[in-house]
C-alpha cells in the first residue's frame, strides 16, 4: 500500500523491518532511488549487488545519462557516446583516464572519419592526440598518407602533419613510438622522406630567392612517382624546371607528364606505365612503374 500511495522509501524501510532486504532493493529500483537501492544492497546483501549494479547501467544507458554512467562504467559511458556520434566527449573523457584509452578511441574515431571520407579531419586528431606506433595503427597511417597525396590540392598543414607523424614513428625510440619491423621502418622512412620533400617544395615556392631550393625538392619527388600522381609530380617538375632556367630538363619532364596524360586519357584505369618509353629515366631512380 505504501508503494502505491507514492511512499517507496517507507515501503522499503518496512520490508527492511522484516529483514526482507531484496524486496526492499526491488521498491527503491522501481522508484529509481537508486543510490538507496546501491546503498542498502552493497550494505545488506552484497550477493543481491551486482545485479543492482547492472539494473542501475542498463538504466543509465536508457536514460542516456553518460556522466553518471561513465563514473560506475567508464568504457560503457564512451560506447554509449561514441555510438551517438559524441566524439568530442568520448575524447575528452578517454583523455582524463590515460593514453592507452585515448589512443584507443583516437583510432577508432579516425577509421570513422576515414570511411566518411573525411581524411583531412582524422590526420588532425593524430597531430592533436599523437600517433603511437601500436600495430593496429600502422594501416590507419598509411590510408591517411595515401588518402592525403591523392588529394588534387595538398594543404600544408597536412604536409606538416603527416612529415612530423612519420619522423616520430621512425626515429624516436619510446616504447609507444617505435616501430619494431625493419620492413615498416623502411617503409614508413620513404614516406617521411616524401613528405619532407612536399613540404619543402611548398614552403619555398613562396619564398623569394628560394626557387630552386623549391625546384629541387620537386625534382626530388619524382623518386616516389609510385605513391603520388605521376602526372601532377612530372608537370609540377617540370614547370618548376622552366622557371629557373633549366630549359633541357624542363623539356623532358613535360614530355614525360604529356606521355602519362595521353596514356591516361587513352586507357584510363587499365593505363599501363610500364610500356612508356623509359630510355631518359633508365639511369635514375624514378619508378618505371
Amino acid at each position: 500500500q505504501l508503494k502505491e500511495i507514492g511512499q517507496p522509501a517507507a515501503a522499503a524501510q518496512l520490508y527492511l523491518s522484516v529483514d526482507s532486504v531484496r524486496d526492499a532493493v526491488d521498491i527503491l529500483m522501481e522508484a529509481r532511488d537508486w543510490t538507496r537501492a546501491r546503498k542498502i544492497a552493497q550494505e545488506l546483501e552484497p550477493d543481491y549487488y551486482p545485479r543492482v549494479e547492472t539494473a542501475y547501467r542498463e538504466w543509465l544507458r536508457s536514460e542516456g545519462k553518460a556522466d553518471q554512467l561513465a563514473d560506475v562504467d567508464l568504457g560503457g559511458a564512451l560506447e554509449m557516446l561514441a555510438s551517438q556520434g559524441q566524439w568530442d566527449q568520448v575524447l575528452q573523457k578517454a583523455q582524463k583516464h590515460g593514453p592507452e584509452l585515448l589512443n584507443k578511441y583516437v583510432a577508432i574515431y579516425s577509421t570513422e572519419l576515414i570511411k566518411q571520407q573525411r581524411s583531412s579531419v582524422a590526420l588532425e586528431l593524430f597531430i592533436k592526440y599523437g600517433a603511437p606506433a601500436k600495430p593496429q595503427n600502422l594501416n590507419i597511417y598509411r590510408h591517411l598518407a595515401t588518402e592525403i597525396l591523392l588529394e588534387d590540392k595538398n594543404d600544408i598543414k597536412s604536409l606538416i602533419g603527416l612529415r612530423n607523424i612519420f619522423h616520430s614513428l621512425v626515429f624516436k625510440k619510446t616504447t609507444t613510438s617505435k616501430l619494431t619491423s625493419p620492413t615498416i621502418n623502411m617503409e614508413f622512412e620513404r614516406f617521411l622522406r616524401l613528405f619532407h620533400y612536399m613540404v619543402i617544395s611548398n614552403v619555398c615556392q613562396n619564398v623569394g630567392g628560394l626557387e630552386v631550393v623549391a625546384t629541387k625538392a620537386s625534382i626530388s619527388l619524382l623518386r616516389y612517382a609510385d605513391l603520388i600522381p605521376a602526372d601532377r609530380a612530372f608537370y609540377e617538375a617540370g614547370t618548376n624546371a622552366k622557371a629557373v632556367g633549366w630549359d633541357n630538363l624542363a623539356f623532358v619532364l613535360l614530355n614525360r607528364y604529356l606521355d602519362i596524360a595521353d596514356m591516361m586519357e587513352e586507357n584510363g584505369e587499365s593505363a599501363d606505365a610500364t610500356l612508356l618509353d623509359n630510355a631518359d629515366f633508365e639511369q635514375t631512380d624514378v619508378p618505371y612503374d
